[in-house]
C-alpha cells in the first residue's frame, strides 16, 4: 500500500469509527429517554428501529454543527483548540440546533412527549433532547482530544 493510500485509509477509518461511536452514544441516549415521549412503535423491532432512525438524524445533526464549527473556526481540528469559545460553540449551536429539530418534528407530529417530560419554558421543547445536542457533543470533543493525544 502506497503511503497516500495509507493515509487515505487512515482518514476513511477514524472517520468511520467517528461515525460509530456518535451513532451509538446517541441511540443510548435516545433509548434511555425513550420513557420521556408517547409510545410511538409496538414490540421490540421498532422500538430499535424507531430510535436507530432517531440516532441517525441524530449523526446529521451533529456534522451539521462540526461543518459550521469547521467554517466559523477556520479548522478541520477546530475541536482540538482548547479554549472557551470552543466549549461556547457546542453549547450555543447544540441548543440552536436542537431547538429547531423539536419544533418541527412537534409541528410535524413525529413524536410527542408525555407528560414526565420537563419543557424549557420559552422554547416550549424538551429539556433532554436539548441537553443530548450540547453533553454529547462536548463529551466526544474530549473523548476526540484523549485518543488524539493532543
Amino acid at each position: 500500500m502506497t503511503k497516500i493510500n495509507e493515509m487515505r485509509y487512515t482518514k476513511i477509518k477514524t472517520y468511520g469509527m467517528i461515525f460509530a461511536i456518535v451513532l451509538v452514544v446517541n441511540l443510548l441516549w435516545e433509548m434511555g429517554q425513550s420513557f420521556l415521549y408517547a409510545p410511538h412503535y409496538q414490540g421490540l423491532y421498532e422500538f430499535i428501529i424507531v430510535h436507530v432512525r432517531a440516532s441517525l438524524g441524530d449523526v446529521v445533526i451533529v456534522g451539521i454543527g462540526y461543518l459550521f464549527g469547521a467554517m466559523i473556526f477556520r479548522d478541520v481540528r477546530w475541536v482540538m483548540q482548547r479554549n472557551m469559545w470552543i466549549f461556547l460553540y457546542c453549547v450555543f449551536v447544540g441548543c440552536a440546533l436542537a431547538v429547531l429539530v423539536e419544533k418541527l418534528a412537534l409541528a410535524q407530529g413525529r413524536w410527542v412527549y408525555n407528560s414526565a417530560m420537563p419543557l424549557i419554558p420559552v422554547a416550549h421543547v424538551g429539556l433532554l433532547p436539548v441537553m443530548q445536542m450540547i453533553i454529547l457533543p462536548i463529551g466526544m470533543i474530549f473523548l476526540a482530544r484523549v485518543f488524539a493525544h493532543d
